[in-house]
C-alpha cells in the first residue's frame, strides 16, 4: 500500500515534460528579409504610380530611348523581383514553411551570380582601357568588387546558413 501511495504521489508531483523550445532564427531571419525587401518593392510601386500621373521620379527615365531605357527597365524588374523574393521568403520563414528556404536560396544564388557577372564586366572594362597595370590594380579591384560588399553579404550569409546540418535538420521538421 505504501508503494502504491508513493507511486501515485510521484505521478502527481511530476510536471509534464517540457515542450522543446522553438528556434528563434526563422522569425529573426524572416523579419530581416521582410525589412530588406519591403522598401524596394514599396518605392518601385510608388515610383510607378507617380510616373503614371507624370510627376514622378521615373519621368526622366521615360525620356530615355534604346539601350538606356532597356537597361533601366531590366534593372527595375530585377530589383522588384529580388525584393519580392525576399518578402515572400521572409514570410515563409516567419510561418515556418519549407518554401521560405527555397525562395531565399533562389534569391541568394541569382544575386551572387549577377554580382559576379557585374564584377567581371567591370574588371574587363577596366582592363580594356589600360587600368589593369600594376600601378592601378587597386583601383581596378575596388571598382570591380565594390558591389560584393554591400549587396553580396546577405546572400552569402543565407547560402552558408542554410547549408548548416543543424538548420537542415530543423527545416526537415517543418
Amino acid at each position: 500500500m505504501l508503494e502504491t501511495r508513493k507511486a501515485a504521489g510521484e505521478l502527481l508531483n511530476d510536471a509534464p515534460p517540457a515542450r522543446p523550445k522553438r528556434p528563434r532564427w526563422p522569425t529573426l531571419m524572416g523579419v530581416m528579409s521582410i525589412i530588406l525587401g519591403f522598401p524596394s518593392v514599396a518605392s518601385l510601386v510608388i515610383c510607378l504610380a507617380y510616373s503614371v500621373v507624370g510627376r514622378g521620379p521615373l519621368k526622366d527615365i521615360m525620356q530615355l530611348h534604346g539601350l538606356d531605357l532597356a537597361a533601366n527597365i531590366a534593372l527595375g524588374m530585377y530589383s522588384f523581383g529580388m525584393s519580392t523574393l525576399l518578402l515572400l521568403g521572409g514570410s515563409g520563414l516567419v510561418h515556418r514553411r519549407p518554401w521560405g528556404r527555397t525562395l531565399h536560396l533562389v534569391y541568394a544564388w541569382v544575386t551572387l551570380g549577377l554580382l559576379a557577372a557585374y564584377a567581371g564586366t567591370w574588371a574587363l572594362s577596366f582592363a580594356s582601357v589600360g587600368y589593369a597595370d600594376p600601378a592601378h590594380w587597386w583601383q581596378t579591384a575596388s571598382k570591380a568588387l565594390w558591389p560584393w560588399l554591400p549587396h553580396g553579404l546577405y546572400p552569402l550569409f543565407l547560402i552558408l546558413w542554410f547549408r548548416r546540418p543543424r538548420i537542415r535538420a530543423q527545416l526537415g521538421q517543418w
